[in-house]
């Protein structure tokens, strides 16, 4: 459109730049609405968990069973690994713990003799 220098061309013309600038206007006060209706929601889902504390409770659960189910459809049709036991290092490996085991109940089993001696020698000295 021609501006010219009518009051009616300047007219026009200001008309349609207020009508952008209220088009404008309203989107940004639109955005600005955003974060607060965010916030305010945000308020009412802990209000929620406040109120039912078990869903706090059962989420781990239900999201365990959740990724459980997943898992098994994903490895429904792929076969099973076999397992290959080798039994000898299976029973070195238990015997070098077995081993490892009795160390350390040796040892308290030897702090508990040497106390009930101390207990012994000092109980005349207690009653």
């Amino acid at each position: 459109m021609k501006t010219t220098g009518s009051l009616a061309g300047r007219r026009q013309v200001l008309i349609a730049q207020i009508a952008a600038q209220r088009l404008a206007l309203g989107q940004a006060y639109r955005q600005l609405e955003k974060p607060i209706h965010y916030g305010e929601m945000a308020l009412q889902g802990f209000g929620f968990l406040r109120k039912n504390p078990w869903i706090a409770m059962a989420a781990p659960g239900v999201t365990g069973l959740l990724f459980s189910g997943v898992k098994f459809l994903l490895q429904r049709g792929k076969p099973k690994p076999e397992l290959r036991i080798d039994h000898e290092k299976l029973i070195k490996a238990l015997k070098a713990d077995e081993a490892k085991a009795k160390k350390p109940a040796l040892k308290y089993l030897g702090y508990a003799l040497k106390a009930v001696q101390l207990y012994r020698r000092l109980r005349p000295y207690f009653l």
